[in-house]
């Protein structure tokens, strides 16, 4: 019972995330740029979705060339966009996988974040 009403609860928090960008789209919504430690995002959300990795026996592994990461990024943009990705990685992954997230590194610095997965 539950694990039913944790995975509804899942199912209908994506709706409403949906439905909000939407909504936003509709009425011209504009990104506010800002300077954004990419290794503090990812780790928040590799947080927020550690528990429902062990519920399936994943490994959430992280490996990031330099810390801090600095990008220039709208925070609640980014946000969305990782938990989109992590939520996807851990729904979709075979159980006793890897999910493994990788930060990509351009003339020293880190530009761009890989997440792989077995979904």
């Amino acid at each position: 019972l539950c694990e039913n009403i944790c995975h509804s609860t899942g199912q209908l928090l994506g709706f409403v995330k949906e439905f909000l960008a939407n909504c936003a789209v509709d009425h011209s919504f504009a990104l506010k740029p800002e300077c954004v430690n990419l290794v503090d995002s990812v780790s928040r959300a590799v947080q927020d979705y550690r528990v429902a990795a062990q519920r399936k026996n994943l490994q959430i592994q992280t490996e990031f060339p330099c810390e801090p990461a600095t990008v220039l990024a709208d925070r609640n943009a980014l946000s969305q966009v990782l938990d989109n990705l992590f939520s996807n990685a851990v729904k979709f992954s075979r159980p006793g996988s890897r999910v493994r997230v990788e930060g990509l590194a351009v003339d020293g610095g880190m530009n761009g974040l890989r997440v792989r997965s077995r979904g």
